[in-house]
């Protein structure tokens, strides 16, 4: 009855009172009059019915849709349940990760991929767009550079927001604190980074400098040597000692050689012992280890033997005498160390001197025949190598 009785009215209304004549409010397909455009007698499209009279209605927009002066009411935008003024200007939001009207952006740790639900950021970002791993910032302070928001240096990765500290001993680390990938400058050798050689390990990232002597040096301390350095250096106890003759510079590695006359030394020009298989003795007059008699410096620790002749000689070459042995009967003449007068040598490779011939001054050999001068005084006169007595005497 009340469908028939309405459309009795509508044909009443379309015949005698003329309807429309005006704008009818968008939502109508046919409205009663200009004066109120809402008065409809059928709504258009998707708009629905108020039943605000028997006769006649408003018509609005359902949820979801939105009245913009249209003869249809289009939805509200993906990211709205229901919006109001437009499609965008929401008044409740499509999901819980869409938290504020009236944008109903995605909330921060998730982004927009065109659906009512936003889809949660990479635990690596606090905030994304576009995809998941796209940060537009990071989620933990070592997590320093988007868009990556990749572990700082220093820092490893393990799948939760806050990256761990590597261990002191790495640079970088990957999946453990102790599986370094690369190594500060004391250190070396990946994945341990151990302290490189001369340094020691005191549990810091940086490894201190071992004592200059040590190759290597335990944790006790830096004088507290394994290993030492160069080829020179012996280890004893915990210290690394110079063999002789080398001495410590106080600051190089190698020891550092002695003076060549020296058998040990405490600096380059301060002998303390001295070789006697090398024919030297340390004299208080020198800081040097000197020759032994008949021997003499050619610049090497070990003296060389002075010809036979010399008692001392000088080089570079040994028969340049500068001192003869008087009870061999030897006196020195320039360099050379002669037999005395009245004398003349056994040989050149002995130091004995023999008596001339009792004719002679000077001989060179046994015999009254090999004089070589007379003695006047004693009127005697040099002659084919003789000393025969002058004239008038016997």
């Amino acid at each position: 009855m009340g469908l028939l009785l309405r459309l009795w009215v509508l044909l009443v209304v379309c015949v005698l009172l003329q309807p429309g004549r005006g704008q009818c409010y968008a939502g109508c397909w046919l409205c009663f009059w200009d004066s109120d455009p809402y008065g409809c007698y059928y709504c258009n499209n998707n708009y629905i019915e108020d039943n605000y009279s028997w006769w006649y209605f408003h018509c609005y927009c359902p949820d979801g849709t939105v009245d913009v002066g249209w003869d249809y009411c289009p939805a509200c935008y993906y990211q709205c349940t229901t919006c109001v003024y437009n499609q965008a200007y929401c008044t409740t939001c499509s999901s819980g990760t869409r938290p504020s009207t009236p944008t109903c952006a995605c909330a921060a740790g998730y982004y927009d991929v065109g659906q009512p639900t936003c889809q949660p950021c990479n635990y690596k970002c606090a905030t994304c767009v576009s995809a998941a791993t796209t940060c537009t910032s990071c989620a933990a302070g070592t997590r320093p550079a988007t868009p990556g928001c990749a572990c700082a240096a220093g820092y490893y990765e393990t799948g939760q927001v806050t990256c761990p500290h590597c261990s002191y001993q790495c640079s970088t680390c990957v999946s453990a604190a102790t599986t370094c990938t690369s190594c500060p400058a004391t250190r070396s050798g990946t994945p341990a980074c151990a302290c490189s050689g001369g340094y020691y390990e005191v549990g810091q990232a940086v490894c201190p400098l071992c004592h200059y002597s040590c190759t290597t040096c335990s944790a006790a301390g830096p004088n507290a040597c394994t290993s030492c350095s160069g080829t020179q250096r012996y280890l004893s106890g915990s210290s690394c000692l110079c063999n002789n003759p080398y001495y410590d510079n106080g600051s190089a590695n190698a020891c550092q050689p002695c003076h060549y006359s020296c058998a040990a030394c405490t600096n380059a020009t301060a002998c303390t012992v001295c070789d006697v298989s090398k024919q030297r003795y340390f004299a208080s007059t020198s800081v040097y280890c000197l020759c032994l008699d008949n021997y003499y410096d050619s610049g090497a620790l070990l003296c060389v033997p002075c010809h036979v002749t010399c008692y001392r000689c000088s080089g570079p070459n040994n028969n340049q005498c500068t001192a003869c042995n008087g009870i061999a009967l030897r006196t020195l003449s320039g360099s050379t160390c002669l037999c005395a007068n009245g004398y003349y040598p056994q040989s050149t490779s002995v130091i004995t001197c023999l008596q001339c011939a009792y004719t002679c001054l000077t001989c060179t050999a046994a015999g009254t025949t090999s004089c070589s001068s007379c003695n006047a005084t004693l009127s005697r006169t040099l002659s084919a190598s003789q000393c025969p007595c002058n004239a008038g005497y016997f």
